[in-house]
């Protein structure tokens, strides 16, 4: 199965839904989505959803995050 964006996923199903899937909160995917995280959502067939991040390797955070 094919990988949508974190954005896509929201856009279909809804911040809280998409919480409720991943088991965080509303506002931790707000967050991911507001800092324009990587992450990939992969539909299983037992029609949960599997949440990868891509990143650089070694990731280094900006100075400003710190």
């Amino acid at each position: 199965m094919e990988s949508i964006p974190l954005k896509e996923l929201v856009a279909d199903k809804g911040q809280a839904e998409v919480a409720r899937i991943f088991g965080v909160t509303a506002p931790a995917i707000n967050k991911a989505l507001s800092s324009n995280r990587d992450v990939r959502c992969t539909p299983l067939p037992d029609g949960t959803y599997l949440g990868e991040e891509v990143r650089p390797f070694p990731f280094k955070p900006s100075k400003s995050a710190a």
